[in-house]
């Protein structure tokens, strides 16, 4: 093979591979941009329930009053709170009423406002 071509095909291939890279980083980037950092929250605990996940491994369901502000009006809105091990065994002593201050990563659950319980602070 004509060295020419041979080095011109070395270069295509060489072009493709960082196209391929380029386009992997391109997808993969809003991903961890979308990763949520985590937030200490402070709210009212409207309901407590414990749940099973498919495997059998319990888990708690943590509703939440949050307090938000649109075009100047304040209102109170219901947030679904989720905490597995560690999280589950600190969340079973909460009951409605109770004030929670916790450790969540925010992330969207059907299109809502929903945590994933990181700590749950005494």
């Amino acid at each position: 093979m004509n060295r020419s071509i041979h080095k011109a095909l070395n270069h295509q291939a060489l072009f493709q591979h960082a196209l391929v890279l380029l386009t992997l980083v391109a997808l993969l980037a809003p991903i961890a941009v979308a990763l949520a950092a985590d937030t200490m929250i402070q709210a009212q605990v409207s309901d407590v329930r414990e749940r099973l996940d498919k495997n059998g491994t319990p888990f708690s369901i943590i509703v939440i009053q949050e307090e938000r502000t649109l075009n100047g009006v304040t209102y109170s809105a219901d947030v679904i709170c989720t905490a597995f091990r560690q999280a589950h065994e600190e969340a079973k002593t909460l009951k409605p009423g109770d004030t929670v201050k916790m450790i969540a990563a925010k992330r969207e659950y059907n299109g809502d406002a929903a945590y994933t319980v990181r700590k749950i602070v005494k």
